[in-house]
């Protein structure tokens, strides 16, 4: 796939695994269509930090 950012790929996928879904904020790596984002935004780093808080164990 040329010009697909293999490394954004990859942790959008596993962020999918952890549990987080799409956002309709184009700017964030979990959006559903990725328009250049390489890197975790704001609202994806909340998203984590709200998996955090409700993780068992």
């Amino acid at each position: 796939f040329v010009g697909v950012d293999e490394e954004a790929v990859l942790v959008h996928e596993l962020l999918h695994v952890l549990g987080l879904g799409h956002t309709d904020d184009g700017s964030q790596l979990m959006a559903a269509e990725n328009t250049g984002q390489s890197a975790l935004g704001e609202g994806d780093l909340a998203g984590l930090a709200a998996l955090e808080e409700t993780a068992c164990g």
